[in-house]
């Protein structure tokens, strides 16, 4: 029995070595896919935490532009903490960067909101003291800087700086941090 040449199969060899470049060009593929699928997370989580400093920055900064220049202060040897009392009230509200109480491990913003207490049989001027989370995941060891760049003549911040820097893992897992800056003009 004779067999033509030309409807001879593959070799054992030959698809050996077709299965060893399929299963190489797969793990290239596999690299790349698993390397953007990191970065893509890593850039998700990076855009995440710079969207909620502006938001942060931007509640901030209203609340801090309605305060009366003489009630703004940044406590004596405190770059963590701003107090105000926005000029149509008498309550005072404040921006503290701390560790939260019941999860010592997350750092934030507590917002203390200058509110009055509404309703009945409640006296008139008492203020709220409920205190909430603005923004969590900060930089433990920066979160939140204050500095007063201008004062008035009686040493009361007009013109105040603040940094905001929070943690984000970049695509190796290495956590890392971004930051951002504003400056808000007080009110006279």
């Amino acid at each position: 029995m004779q067999y033509d040449s030309s409807s001879r199969g593959f070799t054992l060899i030959e698809l050996m070595i077709t299965l060893v470049i399929g299963l190489v060009l797969l793990a290239g593929v596999l690299s790349v896919f698993i390397g953007n699928t990191r970065l893509s997370a890593a850039l998700a989580d990076r855009t995440e935490r710079l969207g909620d400093l502006y938001t942060a920055s931007h509640i901030m900064q209203t609340e801090l532009r309605r305060a009366q220049s003489t009630a703004t202060s940044i406590p004596a040897g405190s770059t963590s903490t701003i107090t105000y009392t926005p000029a149509d009230s008498t309550c005072v509200g404040s921006f503290t960067f701390r560790a939260n109480p019941t999860t010592a491990t997350v750092h934030e913003i507590a917002w203390k909101r200058p509110e009055k207490v509404p309703g009945p049989g409640v006296p008139p001027g008492t203020c709220n003291n409920n205190t909430a989370q603005l923004i969590r995941d900060l930089d433990p060891t920066k979160g939140m800087s204050i500095s007063a760049l201008t004062s008035d003549i009686y040493g009361n911040p007009v013109l105040l700086g603040v940094d905001l820097y929070s943690l984000y893992f970049n695509q190796d897992h290495v956590t890392k941090t971004v930051s951002l800056s504003f400056k808000v003009w007080i009110r006279n």
